[in-house]
């Protein structure tokens, strides 16, 4: 078990169908982590072992997620959503390693995927640390900050949404990166030479060999649209979840 960090999973109670996929797959490939859940509501359909922390869906998204956080425990957190579904084993070690070195560093948040790196405009990532295979997310990089999983530390992502304070979701990260810069946020990622992930909605983002994760198999919400399951990038891997899950999923529809 991880001690000293948490998964910190934001969702919503119109997301209960995706849980026991999300939940039952983190006990198969991770279940060394501690979990809690940021919810608009508490629901009997979370498993016991996972907190629930409740907020108020009419407050902007930014109050929201502070309060929430000034509830979690522990100083560590590995922010999360729903559709981050893992699709293979964890690697325990590195992420016990990583959640040391950020905890120790001057670093605010390590990802866990290389993610909307773009080096034709940035130029070639720095290395920080080979044997963790962490590289410093560019400080011009367009997104500086972004929702993927990462290690963060919890007050330095409070510090975060309190600069700018986004109204929404799809807010808190349009103007994210910018407002990262304007509060000198520092930032890592681990890649290992992973395979760039192909699909007809991928942002230049890496598969994890150390956190492998789909990002994000639901695909719609940040856009105003009805999230549906996005099976042209990660049929192979959800295909067998849905069944395994007893999944059906015509019911949220496909992208």
């Amino acid at each position: 078990m991880i001690e000293n960090a948490i998964v910190t999973t934001w969702t919503h109670s119109s997301y209960n169908d995706v849980w026991p996929m999300y939940y039952g797959q983190y006990e198969k490939m991770a279940p060394f982590f501690k979990h809690c859940m940021i919810i608009n509501e508490k629901s009997a359909s979370v498993p016991e072992y996972c907190s629930q922390i409740e907020n108020n869906e009419n407050d902007p998204f930014y109050k929201r997620l502070i309060e929430s956080l000034n509830q979690v425990e522990q100083d560590i957190i590995l922010f999360s959503l729903e559709d981050f579904i893992l699709y293979d084993h964890v690697n325990e070690s590195n992420i016990s390693e990583m959640v040391k070195y950020l905890d120790e560093s001057s670093y605010d948040f390590i990802r866990l995927i290389r993610s909307g790196i773009d080096e034709g405009q940035t130029g070639p990532s720095k290395l920080i640390e080979k044997k963790l295979n962490l590289y410093e997310v560019p400080f011009n990089c367009q997104y500086l900050y972004c929702l993927q999983a990462a290690l963060w530390k919890k007050e330095s992502l409070i510090r975060h949404f309190n600069s700018y304070k986004p109204k929404n979701f799809y807010e808190s990260e349009l103007k994210g990166s910018d407002a990262a810069r304007e509060s000198k946020l520092k930032g890592l990622f681990t890649w290992n030479n992973d395979e760039l992930c192909r699909g007809d909605f991928v942002a230049n983002h890496s598969n994890s060999s150390v956190f492998p994760f789909m990002s994000s198999a639901l695909h719609g919400a940040s856009y105003g649209k009805a999230s549906k399951w996005q099976t042209s990038l990660y049929r192979e891997k959800l295909k067998p979840l849905f069944k395994k899950y007893n999944i059906d999923p015509n019911v949220r529809g496909e992208c």
